[in-house]
């Protein structure tokens, strides 16, 4: 793989072969590029502190697994606990 710096070169010498059109649809996808790449950082930033919040609204609970399979799997351990002890 390639170290930055040549990265960067090869980049330098391709944008030096294109044509001024060929330029502006670069900066153009450029522009596109880093709005898109910062809504998917904010994104992502929100969802972290989202998952924070709910840790820290759980409490003493916080340590246990919200989703609906683990529940489901929970739910059928004491089924088959009660049905083993009756």
């Amino acid at each position: 793989m390639m170290r930055q710096a040549e990265l960067k070169q090869s980049i330098i010498q391709r944008l030096d072969r294109m044509q001024p059109e060929q330029l502006a649809f670069v900066v153009s996808f450029l522009d596109t590029f880093e709005t898109y790449s910062q809504s998917v950082s904010q994104s992502q930033l929100t969802a972290e502190k989202r998952h924070e919040l709910i840790t820290s609204l759980k409490g003493k609970y916080a340590y246990t697994s919200t989703s609906s399979d683990d529940f489901a799997r929970r739910k059928q351990d004491e089924i088959d606990w009660e049905e083993r002890n009756q």
